[in-house]
């Protein structure tokens, strides 16, 4: 978390903002459900399969992010980090991270 604040301090510092306060709050804890329709749809444009409270539990059918198949198979309930699960789509063959919901 240090490395994030010093990483956002160092770029607004960059842009000319030279008293900049980076206030970490862990409560309450962050949630899918917070996350924008934008934010969701700027995942699945970046290839990453947006949170579905469908699928809070990973099994197959979630939506791929690329060519938008329902036919997709759950391949590993971790993905690239803990937060995401790895699916691959059996229509255009393509592995995806899916968001989880948390």
């Amino acid at each position: 978390m240090d490395m994030i604040a010093t990483a956002i301090r160092v770029e607004l510092n960059t842009l000319g903002f030279k008293k900049v306060k980076v206030t970490q709050t862990i409560s309450p804890a962050w949630t899918t459900d917070w996350m924008s329709e934008e934010g969701k749809r700027k995942l699945q444009e970046y290839g990453i399969a947006p949170p579905d409270k469908r699928f809070a539990i990973p099994k197959d059918g979630v939506e791929c992010p690329l060519c938008h198949s329902s036919y997709t198979r759950l391949v590993s309930e971790f993905g690239s980090t803990a937060c995401k699960a790895l699916y691959q789509c059996n229509d255009c063959k393509e592995p995806f991270d899916y968001f989880k919901c948390h």
